[in-house]
C-alpha cells in the first residue's frame, strides 16, 4: 500500500526499511514473502518529479563531483527511474584483499555472492533470460571471450524495464505487501537510552514529525543517505559506541570513467562481434566490456579496469535506445500510472541527452569509433563524507570530499597498453589515446569524471576499527540497526555495483526474516 498518511500504517512493524530504491524495494518484497511486516519511509513521491535535482543539494569540497546533484532521485523507485538498467556481476577477484591497494577484501565468498546475485535475477523475472542471453550472443557473436594477450570480454545486461516502482506495483498493490509511507524524510533514529538498541526511525512530513517504530531497523537509501543518517546518530547519541567509530564516512568510492581515445577500424566486420550491442536477446540489450584476465589481475595486482568500445548509433539502435527510455514511463499492464504526462517529457529530455553524451550503443557501422575507460577508484581515506559544519546535523547538508588515491592510472594505462597491442597483432584496427595515461601523469585524471556508483561509507569489516558493519550488515555497537546497499562495499571493481547490492540486500533479508520470526 502507497500512503502519505502516517495514521495507516501498523502499530509496530516488524522491519522498517529506510528508501524505496532497487535495494529497498528488494528487500520488503523478498520481507513480505516471508510473511513480515514491512514499513518503508521514502521521502519523494511517487508521481515522476523532473525537478529532482533540486533537491539534491550538498557541498563538493573535493574533486568535482556531478553525481552529488546528477546521481541520486527521491521518489518511490529511487534512483531506478533515472538509470539505465545495466546490472552486471561483480568479478571473482574483487572479493580477496590486496593490502598494497588498501583493499580490505570482502566478507563474503565469491560463490555465495554468486547465489544471491541469482536470487535477485530470480526475483526481478530474469534469471532465465540472463542464462539464455548469454548463449544467444555466443551464438551470434561466433567468437571465445577470451581474446588472448590476457583479455576477455564481460557481459553487460540492461534491463528492459529499469524502473523497479513498475516493477514491484503488483507487490506494492498487495494487501500483505509492505507499506510504504510516502513524502517523509528520516530525520533519526529512536534508540533506548540505556542499551542503544534501535526501535524505530523519527521522520518528517506534511503534517510534522512522527514516529515509526520497528524491531529491526534497515537503511536502504542510497550511500550518501546512509551515511548521513549514521552522522547524524553519532551526534544525537555521543554515549553510542558507534559514536567513537571513526570509520563512518570513510572510504567513500565512484568509478571512474572517462573517454580516452578513438579507433580506427580496418576490420569493421570483426570488431564488430566483439564489441558491438546487441538487441532482443531473450529480450534483453547486452553490450560487452574489455577486461584484464583473472589470470593476468591475480598475477599483477592493479585496481580493477574495463574498457568499452562505441561505434556509431545506427537508426535503428538509436529507435531501439529511444523506445528503451519511453518504456520507462508505460506501466505495464495492470499497474497504475502515476504521474503527469508534462512530468515524465521534462524527465525525459535530460536522460536522452544522458544517453547521447555517454553513447551507451554503436556498431561499428564506419571507420571509427570511440573507446571509454572504466576504473575502480582505490580505497583512500581521505575520500570522505561528512555533514555540513555550523549547521544542527538534522538540518546540515552533505559534505562530499572526493579523493583518489592516484594509482588507478596505472591499471587505465596497462588496459590501453594491452588493447593497442592486441588490435596491432590482429590486425583489427589502430588505436590512438591520450598518452599522458601512459606517463601516469595526474593530468589525464582531467578525462575521468564519477559515475554515480556511489559507494563505501559504510564498508563491512571484521570489526569497529576498520569499519562500520559486521558481515552480516549489522552495524557495530547499535543492535536493532543495518546498512544496506553500496555503503558496505568493501572496494568497487568496475562494475555496476547495483546487483551486488541488491544480493547483499536480500542476503539481509533472509536474516531479518529470521531474528523476527514470531
Amino acid at each position: 500500500m502507497l500512503t502519505a498518511n502516517p495514521a495507516h500504517l501498523p502499530a509496530n512493524a516488524d522491519v522498517v526499511i529506510v528508501g524505496s530504491g532497487a535495494v529497498g524495494l528488494t528487500m520488503a518484497a523478498q520481507l513480505v514473502a516471508a510473511g513480515r511486516t514491512v514499513v518503508v519511509i521514502e521521502s519523494g513521491r511517487q508521481v515522476i518529479d523532473p525537478h529532482y535535482r533540486a533537491q539534491n543539494g550538498g557541498i563538493s569540497s573535493g574533486r568535482s563531483f556531478k553525481g552529488l546533484e546528477e546521481g541520486r532521485y527521491r521518489g518511490l523507485g529511487g534512483t531506478t527511474r533515472i538509470w539505465g538498467g545495466q546490472l552486471m556481476r561483480l568479478s571473482d577477484g574483487l572479493i580477496g584483499p590486496v593490502p598494497e591497494l588498501n583493499k580490505p577484501g570482502w566478507l563474503i565468498d565469491a560463490d555465495e555472492l554468486a547465489k544471491w546475485e541469482d536470487r535477485v535475477l530470480g526475483l526481478l523475472g530474469v534469471e532465465q533470460a540472463f542464462a539464455e542471453a548469454s548463449r544467444q550472443w555466443a551464438s551470434k557473436a561466433m567468437i571465445s571471450p577470451q581474446l588472448g594477450l590476457d583479455l576477455e570480454l564481460a557481459l553487460s545486461f540492461w534491463l528492459p524495464r529499469p524502473d523497479f516502482a513498475q516493477h514491484f506495483a503488483g507487490v506494492l498493490a498487495a494487501p500483505n505487501g509492505p507499506m510504504v509511507l510516502l513524502e517523509h524524510q528520516a530525520l533519526g533514529l529512536i534508540c533506548n537510552r540505556e542499551s542503544g538498541r534501535v526501535r524505530g526511525v523519527r521522520a518528517s512530513g506534511p503534517a510534522g514529525e512522527i514516529e515509526v517504530t520497528a524491531r529491526a531497523v534497515v537503511l536502504a537509501c542510497g550511500t550518501l543517505e546512509n551515511v548521513a543518517l549514521l552522522l547524524r546518530h553519532q551526534a544525537a547519541m555521543p554515549q553510542s559506541p558507534l559514536a567513537a567509530n571513526r570509520n563512518v564516512g570513510r572510504w567513500f568510492i565512484d568509478h571512474l570513467h572517462g573517454n580516452v581515445g578513438t579507433i580506427r577500424t580496418l576490420d569493421p566486420g570483426m570488431m564488430g562481434r566483439f564489441f558491438d550491442t546487441r538487441y532482443g536477446l531473450a529480450g534483453l540489450k547486452v553490450s560487452t566490456k574489455l577486461r584484464p584476465s583473472n589470470a593476468l589481475s591475480a598475477k599483477d595486482p592493479l585496481a580493477e579496469c574495463a574498457m568499452t568500445v562505441t561505434g556509431a548509433l545506427s537508426p535503428g539502435e538509436a529507435l531501439h535506445e529511444l523506445g528503451g527510455l519511453a518504456r520507462r514511463f508505460t506501466a505495464p499492464k495492470g499497474a497504475a500510472q502515476a504521474g503527469d504526462l508534462g512530468g515524465k517529457l521534462r524527465l525525459l529530455g535530460p536522460l536522452i541527452w544522458t544517453y547521447l553524451r555517454h553513447q551507451r550503443s554503436g556498431t561499428f557501422l564506419s571507420g571509427q569509433a570511440n573507446f571509454g575507460v572504466e576504473v575502480e577508484q582505490l580505497p583512500c581515506a581521505g575520500s570522505h563524507i561528512a555533514l555540513e559544519r555550523g549547521v544542527p546535523p538534522d538540518q546540515a547538508r552533505i559534505d562530499l570530499h572526493w579523493e583518489l588515491d592516484g594509482r588507478e592510472i596505472e591499471a587505465v594505462a596497462a588496459l590501453c597498453q594491452r588493447f593497442e597491442w592486441w588490435c596491432l597483432a590482429t590486425g583489427y584496427a589502430t588505436v590512438d589515446y591520450d598518452r599522458r595515461i601512459d606517463r601516469h601523469d595526474p593530468a589525464a585524471f582531467d578525462l575521468f569524471h564519477d559515475s554515480s556508483h556511489h559507494m563505501g561509507g559504510a564498508r563491512m569489516a571484521a570489526s569497529a576499527n576498520d569499519g562500520v558493519v559486521d558481515a552480516n550488515l549489522g552495524v557495530f555497537g547499535v543492535p536493532g540497526l543495518s546498512v544496506a546497499g553500496a555503503a558496505v562495499f568493501p572496494s568497487g571493481g568496475f562494475a555496476n555495483p547495483t546487483l551486488s547490492a541488491m544480493a547483499l540486500g536480500l542476503r539481509l533479508a533472509d536474516r531479518l526474516a529470521a531474528e523476527t520470526a514470531r
